[in-house]
């Protein structure tokens, strides 16, 4: 967001994000860069029971102590029931998430650059789990994740992974974050010609969230923090 004289204008989407109780909002690491050039400050599009969108100011930004993918902020929304899902079992489960892919800016008719309108592009996006296995990213970085067996396209990241059907009604349970995709490759069939690869979605793994601290929450961890809320859910296999 830009902060001018005809109020505050957006100028660039970064990503999708999730909040907590206590209004601790969640996102990755890399969809925040850091800026100090002022009027510009980061903003969080929270919709409305209306289908409208008003844009709440993310207070005391921060990164993850330990240099995870993880990003957090205060908001003013408090009412989030979200719980974390921890103990969480593995392949087969089927997941969900709901987040912002595709979402692109538009200027007015005789708008001057920087004052963007979005196209909120929202989409719930539904699968299952494949692996929890550490990916490994071109820098070398082994990550914690989940594979699953969806699409998380540009715009997702931050989003929350979503175990479906437990926890009690009402709270949906979160047990990764969205972070990316990467492309499984096809074998080679009998005529010789590669088959297309498939694209599967990464999310961060369970333990990364609840083991994030945060300078906002005097360095304890997101586990610690929402166990105080009453947000933590153990999951346990079905007997």
């Amino acid at each position: 967001m830009r902060a001018g004289a005809q109020g505050a204008v957006p100028v660039r989407f970064c990503g999708t994000g999730f909040v907590l109780p206590g209004g601790l909002l969640i996102t990755c690491r890399h969809c925040i860069e850091p800026t100090s050039i002022e009027p510009d400050y980061y903003a969080g599009a929270i919709e409305l029971p209306s289908g409208r969108y008003q844009a709440e100011p993310l207070h005391n930004l921060c990164f993850e102590s330990s240099g995870m993918d993880i990003a957090a902020a205060s908001v003013e929304s408090s009412g989030s029931t979200l719980m974390l899902g921890v103990g969480v079992p593995g392949i087969g489960q089927d997941v969900g998430t709901f987040g912002y892919a595709g979402t692109y800016g538009r200027l007015p008719p005789g708008a001057v650059l920087g004052n963007l309108s979005f196209d909120q592009q929202e989409r719930w996006l539904q699968g299952y789990v494949t692996r929890a296995f550490n990916y490994e990213l071109p820098t070398g970085e082994r990550r914690p994740s989940w594979e699953v067996d969806m699409p998380t396209p540009g715009g997702m990241s931050g989003a929350p992974l979503f175990q479906l059907r437990r926890g009690p009604i009402g709270r949906g349970v979160v047990i990764g974050m969205c972070y990316g995709r990467h492309l499984a490759h096809g074998d080679v069939d009998t005529s010789g010609m590669s088959l297309p690869g498939y694209v599967f979605g990464l999310a961060h793994y369970y333990t990364s969230l609840r083991d994030a601290r945060f300078e906002i929450l005097g360095q304890a961890s997101l586990g610690e923090y929402l166990a105080g809320h009453g947000a933590i859910l153990e999951i346990k296999e079905d007997k």
